[in-house]
């Protein structure tokens, strides 16, 4: 798949200058090194572009895989155009091991969407959930560090402070695909206070009790990396992963449930997200009929049903795709996903 925009190293990215933002957050002592504003140059201003912050929260795990991490920002075509205006934001979550890309990739298409009659433009950041073992899942774990943590209030909170935001759950979603597309559906239901609008591609979400196909289905490197996130040990040596060999003993049966809570537990899950006030104002869920993780796809179903048992309302959609997200999805998808969510509020 060849990419629209070239997609660069993050130093050969940030030696490019590619960066829109100014360093002028550190005086206020916010954990970042760059600020965007909306003064006008001589060249057209970049709309895309990579940054980095200064993250404690993933930094606080066994692993220490050290505190600065990166983020790209894409910026909607009348983000300059329109000085005064505030804009909504979706967080975007990649997968397993892919690392960013995503914005990269679909700039052309984001600026033809955003620029279409009746659509309301936002901003995107796609956050880098990549460790020493490629995958955070974007939870808390005591082995991997506190990445709900860096999403949910380091990364909402330099963009509320860096961009013109609307800062608040109504102008606020999340997305994202496989592992991401878990994060976005584990983020938002726990963070409705934050978020108000969830959609997720080929999430990882296991029906009761299967979570051993997910494991089977899955190399080392996915299991260790698993592991560090749903049962971590830092007793243990490095990744400080339990993974369990389904033997039957008590010791791993303790493991397994750990895993089995991690992309499964719907019922609890959701239990967690009714006793809290506020509410999320949509869910789409898009799955690949042909997903080569068949467990997905019966996860999925599995998760939108015991949604509906609770009279959440959201969207289940199958859609003829594999595991890997079609070019479309953006033009059918997340645009006007968000554009309707966010709409009601203009």
């Amino acid at each position: 798949m060849k990419p629209r925009l070239p997609i660069l190293t993050l130093a050969g990215l940030c030696a490019l200058g590619l960066s829109l933002f100014q360093a002028e957050a550190q005086a206020a002592g916010a954990p970042t090194t760059t600020t965007a504003n909306a003064s006008a140059t001589a060249a057209a201003p970049n709309r895309l572009m990579l940054d980095e912050m200064r993250s404690p929260a993933v930094n606080d795990g066994a692993l220490k895989d050290g505190p600065t991490r990166y983020f790209s920002v894409y910026l909607p075509p009348t983000y300059f155009e329109e000085a005064e205006r505030r804009f909504p934001v979706v967080y975007y979550l990649h997968g397993f091991g892919g690392g960013m890309g995503f914005l990269a990739y679909f700039k052309d298409v984001l600026d033809a969407e955003m620029r279409k009659p009746g659509t309301t433009p936002f901003i995107v950041i796609e956050a880098d959930g990549t460790n020493s073992l490629r995958g955070s899942f974007y939870v808390n774990s005591a082995a991997s560090g506190r990445w709900e943590d860096h999403i949910v209030q380091e990364l909402v909170g330099w963009a509320d402070s860096h961009l013109r935001t609307i800062a608040a759950p109504a102008g606020r979603g999340i997305a994202g695909a496989s592992m991401g597309g878990f994060g976005a559906i584990h983020l938002g239901l726990r963070h409705p206070d934050v978020y108000q609008s969830v959609l997720a591609f080929a999430p990882g979400l296991v029906a009761p009790g299967q979570i051993k196909a997910a494991w089977e289905s899955w190399n080392t490197e996915i299991k260790r990396a698993y592991g560090a996130a749903f049962s971590p040990n830092p007793a243990l040596p490095r990744p400080y992963a339990e993974i369990p060999v389904f033997d039957g003993s008590p010791e791993d049966e303790r493991i397994v449930a750990n895993w089995e809570h991690g992309f499964g537990a719907p019922q609890e899950k959701i239990d967690a997200y009714l006793a809290q006030a506020a509410r999320l104002k949509s869910i789409q869920i898009v799955v690949g009929k042909d997903d080569e993780y068949g467990w997905i796809v019966s996860g999925s179903k599995a998760f939108s049903q015991a949604l509906a048992a609770r009279g959440i309302a959201h969207e289940f959609v199958l859609i003829d795709a594999t595991h890997a997200m079609p070019t479309s999805f953006p033009a059918r998808f997340l645009v006007p996903h968000f554009s309707k969510a966010f709409s009601a509020r203009e």
